[in-house]
């Protein structure tokens, strides 16, 4: 059995920061702030309760590697909301 895995990035774009998932799933954005943008993956990885989490920063990206605990497979994650919070 193999547990499934994401990467929630962050990363800086002419307009703002950016946060999207390996899935190819953009959130609300772009942010003024990397705080902020880091915060939003933040509550999305929160919300999607992973087994384990791996966080790496470098000049002008943010990532959160996870891994999910193996779920039958009608598992699945809603992508984000449109609407901003």
């Amino acid at each position: 059995m193999f547990a499934r895995r994401e990467t929630y990035r962050v990363y800086r774009t002419h307009g703002g920061w950016l946060v999207e998932t390996t899935r190819g799933w953009m959130y609300p954005g772009p942010y003024m702030d990397h705080e902020q943008a880091i915060a939003v993956a933040l509550v999305a990885v929160r919300d999607a309760k992973p087994s384990q989490l791996r966080i790496s920063n470098s000049p002008g990206e943010w990532r959160a590697e996870v891994q999910y605990p193996d779920e039958p497979s009608s598992f699945t994650i809603s992508p984000p909301s449109s609407s901003s919070g």
